[in-house]
C-alpha cells in the first residue's frame, strides 16, 4: 500500500529542476507519494513528480502578509488533499516555522511527524551571542522545543548539529544522513572537454557567511606563483552591485578574478567541468551540498573545519580542511594542491569513491526509507 507524505518546504525558485524534482521522483520509484507545499515567486504552480503532487504558494515580500497567507494556505491545501488521501507522514523542513504547523497537522491527520534540521540554527540566525536578541532566542527555544517534543523523528545532517541542539538525555528517534543531492544528474553531465582546467571555483551566498573574503585573501597570496590559475566566485549578492564591488575591490589582480551573479542549477555543471579545485570557506555550514556536487564531478574540495563540512571532507583524502577564517592556512592548502599533480589525481579518484560510498542520491533514498520504516 502506497504511503503518503506531506512535505512542508521553504521557497524554491525553480522546482522543476533536478535539485528539487529528482528527490521526489526517486522516492516515488520506491512506492511513496504525497503532496509538496512550498513558496514560489512565480505564484500558484501545480506540477507532478511521479506520485507526488507539487503545489506552490505565492510569495509576498511583505513579511507579515507572507506569514499569514502562507499559514492559511498550508492548512487549506493540506486539508483539501487529506479529504481524498490518507496522510501517513508529515515532513517539515525546519523546527522554527514549519515544525509548529506540522505539529497541528499531525494531530489533525493522525500522522507521524518528521522534523528536519538543515543548518546550525543559532549560528545561522546570528542570535547566539547578541544580548539584543534575547526575545528572538526565547522564541527560538519555544518553537524548537515545541516541534521536537511532539515530533516522532528528528532528522539531522550530521552529528555536530545534534550536539548543538539536543542534550544526551533526548530520547526521540534520531536519524543522521545527508541532504538530497541529484548525483545521477551530475554524473550524467560530466564532460572531459576541458583537459586542463585552470579555475578555482566557489559557489554560494550570502558571501560573508560563505567566506568569500577569506578565499579572496588566500588567492591574493598564491596568485603570483600560479599566473595561469583564475578564481571564479558565483552567487547571489543581497546587497547588489555595491556588495559585489566590495569583494571585487579586495582583489589584488582583478583580471584573474571573476565575481558573477548566481546561475540556474542546470548551468553549474559547466562551472565544475571547467574547474580544477572547489573551495568552500564558510564561517557556518550545515552540510555543504555544493561539496557533494563538486566531488560528484570529480573536482577535489577544500573547506573550512566548521559545521558539517568535516562530515563531507575526509582531510588529505578527497580534499583538505583548514581552520575557519585562517586565510594563510587556506593559501597553504591551495598551494599544496596546485603544486602536486599526484595529489590532484588521487583526490579526484577519492572524490568519486566518496560519493558512491556515502553521498549518492541512491544512498539518500535508502536512508530515507529506513527512517520511515523505523518510526
Amino acid at each position: 500500500m502506497k504511503k503518503n507524505i506531506l512535505f512542508l518546504q521553504p521557497l524554491y525558485y525553480e522546482p522543476e529542476l533536478p535539485n528539487f524534482k529528482d528527490r521526489f521522483t526517486f522516492l516515488s520509484n520506491e512506492g511513496l507519494g504525497g503532496l509538496i507545499l512550498s513558496a514560489s515567486e512565480k505564484g500558484f504552480i501545480k506540477l507532478n513528480f511521479g506520485n507526488f503532487k507539487y503545489q506552490s504558494i505565492s510569495y509576498f515580500k511583505n513579511r507579515f502578509v507572507r506569514l499569514l497567507f502562507h499559514v492559511f494556505l498550508i492548512f487549506y491545501f493540506s486539508i483539501k488533499y487529506s479529504l481524498k488521501n490518507k496522510v501517513d507522514y508529515i515532513h517539515c523542513y525546519d523546527p522554527l516555522f514549519f515544525g509548529p504547523l506540522g505539529v497541528i497537522l499531525k494531530f489533525l491527520f493522525s500522522a507521524k511527524l518528521i522534523v528536519e534540521v538543515n543548518g546550525f540554527l543559532l549560528k545561522d540566525s546570528e542570535i547566539e551571542n547578541r544580548k539584543s536578541n534575547i526575545l528572538k532566542k526565547m522564541l527560538y527555544n519555544i518553537t524548537t522545543s515545541f516541534s521536537f517534543y511532539f515530533s516522532d523523528a528528528l532528522k539531522f545532517l550530521n552529528i555536530f548539529q545534534q550536539k548543538e541542539i539536543l542534550n544526551d538525555e533526548h530520547k526521540k528517534n534520531i536519524f543522521i544522513f545527508h541532504d538530497f543531492v541529484p548525483t545521477s544528474y551530475f554524473q550524467n553531465g560530466k564532460t572531459n572537454n576541458n583537459l586542463n582546467p585552470d579555475t578555482i571555483l566557489s559557489l554560494g551566498y550570502p558571501f560573508h557567511r560563505k567566506g568569500m573574503d577569506i578565499l579572496i585573501k588566500a588567492f591574493n597570496i598564491i596568485s603570483p606563483k600560479y599566473p595561469n590559475i583564475k578564481l571564479k566566485i558565483v552567487g547571489h549578492c543581497p546587497g547588489g552591485d555595491s556588495e559585489r564591488n566590495h569583494y571585487i575591490n579586495m582583489c589584488v589582480n582583478k583580471d584573474k578574478i571573476e565575481i558573477l551573479k548566481g546561475v540556474r542549477y542546470n548551468e553549474i555543471i559547466n562551472l565544475f567541468n571547467d574547474s580544477i579545485l572547489f573551495v568552500l570557506a564558510s564561517r557556518s555550514e550545515g552540510m555543504g551540498r555544493v561539496l557533494i556536487e563538486s566531488m560528484t564531478c570529480g573536482v577535489p574540495v577544500i573547506g573550512s573545519n566548521v559545521g558539517g563540512i568535516p562530515y563531507v571532507i575526509d582531510d588529505k583524502k578527497n580534499g583538505f580542511l583548514f581552520e575557519s577564517e585562517d586565510y594563510n592556512e587556506l593559501a597553504e592548502k591551495i598551494d599544496v594542491f596546485l603544486s602536486n599533480p599526484q595529489i590532484q589525481i588521487n583526490m579526484h579518484k577519492q572524490c568519486l569513491n566518496t560519493i558512491n560510498e556515502k553521498f549518492s542520491d541512491k544512498k539518500y533514498v535508502k536512508a530515507f526509507i529506513e527512517m520511515l520504516n523505523n518510526i
